[in-house]
């Protein structure tokens, strides 16, 4: 797979409804709000070719399979890119 992401925010926002599992959890930890969160969730599943990232059980928005495989890739890269002074 090429990366062609232009927007490193957008996974800020998944790695937080990585952790959250919830819209509005997800835009109060990132001081956005819930349209926000969910117009990022949409930019990123466009960027990669519409794959569904989270399904909605209750409550929750459920990782699915392919979101995990996702941040198993990426999560170490996002820790660096967390810790950045740039882009905080």
């Amino acid at each position: 797979m090429e990366f062609k992401m232009n927007d490193l925010n957008l996974l800020k926002v998944f790695d937080a409804m990585m952790q959250t599992n919830n819209v509005t959890k997800t835009a109060e930890m990132l001081n956005k709000t819930p349209s926000a969160i969910s117009q990022s969730l949409s930019r990123l599943r466009q960027e990669y070719d519409n794959e569904i990232l989270f399904i909605k059980e209750g409550k929750e928005m459920k990782p699915t399979a392919f979101a995990n495989e996702l941040y198993e890739e990426i999560k170490e890269s996002l820790e660096v890119i967390k810790n950045s002074k740039r882009f905080k």
